[in-house]
């Protein structure tokens, strides 16, 4: 019996009060806990905040897990910026 197939349609990007606190301060773990990143993903926070962090201009290189992040992360670096502003404010 033939089964319907879904479209898969495109994740929603929610980002809570937690993870625009975390953007604002450049804190790495919080952001990753607020957002559900799992450890091996690159952080949204840009290169000049994290050496874990994105550069949207440049894919990574790295291992298979980590490269497959890059898009997710900058697609949430974009929004954030949009959202919040610029990143690691505290911290300067």
């Amino acid at each position: 019996m033939p089964s319907k197939r879904r479209r898969r349609t495109p994740s929603v990007i929610r980002i809570s009060p937690a993870a625009i606190e975390a953007w604002r301060s450049g804190d790495m773990q919080s952001l990753h806990r607020a957002l559900g990143l799992r450890p091996w993903m690159i952080s949204p926070l840009p290169l000049g905040v994290t050496a874990l962090g994105c550069d949207p201009r440049h894919p990574p290189e790295g291992g298979p897990l980590w490269c497959a992040s890059w898009q997710r992360a900058v697609e949430l670096q974009a929004a954030l910026l949009e959202i919040a502003g610029e990143p690691g404010e505290a911290v300067r």
